[in-house]
């Protein structure tokens, strides 16, 4: 059998067919349900398709140019699906995936990519710079008393990699935090606008909590019922 015309309603399909099959032109129609189900997107479907046999084609042409029907081959009017079904052949696993699937898969994929972007892009921003980023915590409020950590030419200091107490969050939720005599470290998680630290090896009283936090440039403020930590950026400087 070969495509002969597609057509976007049943209605003008049935009328040809009639004409056709009145001659004695054996047709068979493919996508007429999947076409009425879907009917808004029947050309990008590629629309009902009324098919005949191979040694009809030209006859068939010919009484339907005799009746004044003017119209378009599959082959002529070279169809947006005709062109999509070619360029899905070449997806892995598509190829043996009727068209409207094919459509319906990519259209649900590509709606996931673009929630995902949306959701990371709008996300805040701190999500986005933690992790993989050392601080310099320069302020320790504690205990109802301030500490100050390093003076205020911190921010030169870090130029040259020099800290007294450093905090470094990993790629894999793993913080590591100050401490005098061992290495200190626990595992964070982010949770809305809060950083929640736990199993913290030492000085747990101090860091293991869950900090409210705030980023402003290259500044990073964390605030818990007990503890207020006031960081810069060691890493923003290189």
């Amino acid at each position: 059998m070969r495509e002969l015309m597609s057509f976007t309603t049943q209605s003008e399909m049935i009328v040809i067919r009639s004409r056709l099959e009145s001659e004695g032109i054996e047709c068979q129609v493919k996508d007429e349900l999947t076409v009425q189900i879907a009917y808004h997107y029947a050309d990008a479907l590629g629309g009902i398709k009324l098919f005949v046999k191979e040694i009809d084609y030209e006859r068939a042409r010919e009484v339907l140019k005799e009746n004044g029907y003017n119209f378009k081959s599959i082959k002529e009017s070279s169809s947006l699906m005709t062109r999509f079904d070619n360029y899905t052949n070449c997806i892995p696993f598509f190829k043996k995936l009727p068209s409207p699937i094919k459509l319906v898969s990519l259209i649900s994929v590509s709606i996931g990519l673009i929630l995902g972007m949306l959701f990371y892009f709008m996300r805040p921003e701190f999500r986005r710079e933690l992790p993989g980023s050392q601080w310099c915590i320069d302020y320790v409020f504690h205990d109802d008393y301030p500490y100050e950590i390093e003076p205020p030419s911190s921010t030169l200091n870090a130029l040259f990699r020099s800290c007294e107490q450093t905090l470094s969050f990993g790629e894999r939720n793993t913080v590591y935090l100050p401490s005098d005599n061992i290495v200190n470290s626990g595992e964070y998680r982010i949770e809305s606008d809060s950083i929640v630290i736990s199993n913290v090896v030492g000085l747990k009283d101090t860091f293991e909590h869950s900090f409210h936090i705030r980023l402003v440039g290259d500044r990073l403020f964390l605030r818990s019922d007990k503890v207020q930590l006031r960081c810069f950026r060691l890493n923003s400087l290189f």
